[in-house]
């Protein structure tokens, strides 16, 4: 709302400036300056009308008027009391000049003391200087918490000022330094990703032989596996019918001997021909 107001009061001080020249736009100037709701003025300043007080040998009596419109614009207290061949203000234009000067100060500064605030502008008592400040957080110049046991303001944010005409050209200074740092923090960033890629594929790469390699050695240990229980299972199979035929070929006759093999049996005699009756002179019974 303050702000809407502001933007109302000031277009109708252009206008009126547009339509005038000389000592009405001085009137246009004084008015401007006493209104409590207008701090800034740059769109009255870019008048020709305006300009024409500082420039027009005519209007020479009223440059300083056009001088103390810039003041109020981007100036300050100190500004304003270095020159003493302006107009003297009243109450209502040296209280703004004071509020603009806090906006100043708190846009530079985000803690502001009230030792250095009362020196700046002017005050020697602290409740007056309170009041200025929450006048000047009313009329949306500062957002500020003001400490009273610390004696600090607290700066959040402000509002922004007409530029000096010297201040576009060093805002542009700031601004291609910005991006001349900008491009160098980019050019950093595309090296690191460079350099990030290359490892990242250099990683993967490894990472594949490494695969390789375990699987060509798994495949040589599976089929070195294989083939060794092939050879076990031959050798297995081979023992069997060994061992099977020893038992037949050596161990086949054990029946026809007894228990402790001490003597053979008397089957086992008479399987290989002993036991028979032996006749006279040892022979056996059998005959010749």
């Amino acid at each position: 709302f303050f702000f809407a107001l502001m933007a109302e009061q000031l277009e109708t001080f252009v206008a009126t400036a547009l339509s005038t020249r000389g000592a009405g736009v001085v009137h246009v100037i004084k008015q401007a300056l006493q209104a409590s709701n207008v701090f800034v003025f740059g769109e009255l300043l870019e008048l020709e009308s305006v300009i024409e007080l500082s420039k027009n040998p005519d209007y020479a009596e009223h440059k300083k008027w056009y001088d103390l419109l810039c003041i109020f614009a981007h100036g300050t207290l100190h500004d304003y009391n270095e020159r003493k061949d302006l107009p003297q203000l009243g109450a209502k234009e040296l209280y703004k000049l004071k509020e603009l000067t806090v906006l100043s100060m708190a846009a530079d500064h985000r803690v502001l003391s009230y030792d250095v605030l009362l020196q700046s502008i002017d005050i020697a008592d602290v409740r007056q200087l309170e009041d200025l400040l929450i006048d000047a957080i009313t009329h949306g110049l500062i957002n500020a918490k003001l400490d009273q046991q610390s004696r600090m303001v607290e700066v959040l944010d402000t509002m922004g000022r007409d530029l000096r005409p010297n201040d576009i050209d060093s805002m542009m200074d700031v601004l291609n330094k910005w991006v001349e740092d900008s491009q160098k923090v980019l050019d950093t960033l595309k090296e690191v990703e460079g350099v990030a890629i290359k490892s990242f594929d250099e990683r993967a790469a490894n990472k594949k032989k490494l695969n390789e390699k375990v699987e060509s050695m798994k495949q040589v240990i599976k089929k070195e596996l294989a083939e060794n229980d092939a050879a076990g299972k031959a050798i297995l199979g081979s023992s069997s019918m060994v061992g099977g035929d020893l038992l037949d070929i050596g161990f086949g006759c054990m029946d026809d001997y007894d228990e402790e093999f001490r003597r053979p049996t008397s089957a086992g005699r008479k399987k290989r021909g002993f036991g028979a009756e032996r006749g006279p002179g040892g022979r056996s019974g059998g005959g010749l």
